[in-house]
């Protein structure tokens, strides 16, 4: 992934009216006849031109205007028609006004007809306390319809600036954003791009802007095991150092020594720490008596686990404060993971919160010591060596595994003397699973038997979660989804109330097997959740993150009667990736009535960087071929 880095300090700049782009519905031949994009032979729809341009009028908000005309190729491409437009709707701070849309459609006879968006299918919605939504549908929509539309923006300062991104889930064709910048402000910009495509960045110093542009950009989907999509896509990333106008001022921290002395003096961080919290004076006393500091960790982090409760919000600051979010038993995730902090420390632990990105939020760029680039806070405890990190508002995931949405990211452990940046890893724990399937085959064409899995590690952790937030969906996810006609009964479960001990599960099941005249058809891939292969796109932007390490053992024995005689029995196969991280093992056996299979499936290593998908993708595709080969059976 290249990266461009300019620093740009903008002293004065002349305001001018944010420029619209025309009037709607002008069109080119080529756009009208298109059938197909050109990069991108498989699209439903294509963006045929986004353009915006930001500027500020003399209370110095800031003003951006949009233009985006859009192609639909398809009927799926439909649903591009529906368009939604979100804005920061708190204390005012931006509207969004000048809507205006118009539907282009070809007519049999050359000409084309236009059908433009009336005022009544506008509607603004309140989609939470601090956002909302102005959304519309397009008239007419088919395909070979073109469909464009303007709209304005305008926020209170240019602490509202916003990110431009040149991609979108479907192919564009030109992305082009104008940027000038209010005086006195200081801002700093970064462009995100595969090395494969070109930007155009075009300073102007006559009126204090810049300009961007990128052309033919492919869509980017949700790709499997991908971390934030914004992570990959291709943009301009703005961050502004310094800032003030229109009653607002800003200063950003410059260092990360920096940022943790600004956020220790802050009132909701760092006046939260060592604060006394009600009732728990015996519970402290009772746990400094305990010796193992695993056993301190452990009896806090399930103290606050039962106590507290989560509302559901993430934070980096305690709004309302660690003494009444305890009061209440109830509080946002920084309040809760303070709390943690603080209990931890009362018990005489190394505890220190730990600003952290989640994996849905984005990784960290170490060379920006920018605080919105985390999204909230958990414990970082340090015990003989190494860091264990705790969030609380987990409650059924156990102290010793560090949790799985900040696997294989970065955080900034927050501490007067010792702040840090951390990579957040785990060597020692894996998803590791050993399922153990017998049964025989009836005379009728059935598979019944019994299935046990044995969940450890990580594979207990996501499991129990999930069977007990809903145990009739988990054996629907985990055993019955991707099996056709199987019956399930007699299902029981032990362990799940020790976190160190392996969480079975274990039921009788009832198959009926696929049948062609005389040939059975039978499938020994059960319950093992690789029914699908996740790497089939030709091309991948975002990089692999499995977030753990994964071994999965699937011993499979099935009785046939002497009623069938088996036809074509699989071949064993062994694969390896080039650099030994990756291993799949089969084995298949006949002998006595008794066919028997062993399946391995190793992950040793939890990330894959996007220029080794091309490997990935092939052992993928060898692996599931094998893993998809059948027993064929024909009946006497």
């Amino acid at each position: 992934m290249s990266r461009l880095l300019c620093i740009v300090a903008l002293l004065a700049a002349t305001f001018s009216q944010a420029q619209d782009f025309g009037p709607l519905g002008n069109y080119t031949l080529q756009e009208l006849q298109m059938k197909e994009c050109a990069f991108d032979k498989d699209a439903t729809a294509v963006v045929l031109i986004e353009e915006a341009r930001s500027d500020y009028n003399d209370q110095r908000n800031l003003i951006t205007v949009y233009h985006v005309r859009i192609k639909i190729l398809k009927e799926k491409g439909i649903e591009q028609a529906n368009i939604s437009i979100p804005f920061y709707r708190k204390d005012d701070f931006e509207y969004i006004d000048q809507v205006e849309g118009v539907t282009i459609n070809p007519k049999t006879d050359g000409d084309v007809e236009k059908v433009f968006l009336e005022r009544k299918s506008i509607f603004t919605e309140k989609t939470s306390n601090s956002w909302g939504e102005v959304k519309f549908t397009f008239p007419a929509v088919k395909v070979g319809s073109i469909v464009e539309y303007t709209y304005r923006s305008t926020m209170k300062h240019y602490g509202g600036l916003q990110d431009w991104l040149f991609q979108w889930p479907i192919p564009v064709v030109k992305s082009k954003y104008k940027l000038v910048v209010v005086p006195d402000a200081e801002f700093a910009y970064q462009i995100q791009k595969n090395p494969n495509y070109a930007v155009d960045v075009k300073p102007n110093s006559q009126d204090g802007s810049v300009s961007f542009e990128m052309n033919n950009i492919p869509g980017l989907t949700d790709e499997p095991y991908m971390d934030a999509r914004k992570d990959y896509i291709q943009k301009v990333k703005f961050q502004l150092s310094g800032f003030s106008g229109n009653g607002y001022k800003q200063k950003i921290s410059t260092t990360w020594p920096e940022l943790a002395r600004d956020e220790l003096r802050e009132e909701s961080f760092g006046g939260q720490l060592g604060r006394d919290l009600a009732g728990t004076e015996d519970f402290i006393k009772q746990t400094k008596l305990l010796l193992s500091p695993m056993v301190k960790m452990t009896k806090v982090y399930e103290f606050v686990q039962q106590h507290m409760s989560w509302n559901g919000s993430n934070f980096i600051h305690a709004i309302d404060g660690v003494k009444s979010a305890w009061n209440k038993k109830s509080g946002n995730s920084a309040e809760v993971n303070l709390i943690l902090v603080n209990l931890l420390r009362a018990v005489d632990l190394e505890a220190d919160p730990i600003l952290v990105s989640e994996r849905y939020h984005g990784r960290v760029n170490t060379s920006y010591p920018f605080l919105d680039q985390f999204n909230t806070v958990y414990a970082a405890v340090a015990i003989n060596n190494r860091y264990y990190y705790l969030d609380a508002t987990n409650k059924y995931l156990p102290a010793r595994i560090t949790p799985y949405d900040i696997l294989n990211t970065t955080g900034f452990i927050v501490n007067k003397k010792n702040s840090k940046l951390v990579e957040i890893l785990d060597q020692e724990f894996k998803y590791n699973e050993a399922i153990l399937i017998s049964g025989k085959l009836t005379a009728d064409g059935k598979l019944v038997g019994n299935a046990k899995a044995r969940s450890a590690e990580y594979a207990r952790a996501v499991k129990v979660g999930s069977y007990r937030s809903d145990s009739k969906k988990f054996i629907q996810y985990y055993f019955m989804k991707e099996t056709d006609g199987i019956t399930i009964d007699s299902f029981k479960t032990t362990g799940e109330d020790v976190d160190t001990l392996a969480f079975v599960q274990e039921f009788d099941f009832s198959l009926p097997l696929n049948a062609t005249g005389e040939y059975r058809f039978l499938d020994l891939n059960l319950f093992t959740g690789q029914k699908s292969n996740p790497f089939i796109l030709n091309e991948r932007f975002a990089n692999i993150n499995f977030g753990y390490k994964r071994r999965i053992v699937v011993t499979t024995i099935v009785e046939i009667p002497d009623s069938y005689v088996v036809d074509v029995l699989p071949k064993g196969k062994t694969l390896v990736t080039p650099d030994r991280d990756i291993t799949f093992q089969k084995t298949v056996s006949f002998a006595d009535g008794k066919l028997v299979q062993n399946t391995l499936m190793e992950v040793n290593r939890s990330y894959f960087e996007a220029d080794e998908y091309p490997t990935l993708k092939a052992f993928y595709k060898m692996m599931f071929e094998s893993i998809g080969e059948q027993v064929v059976l024909k009946k006497k």
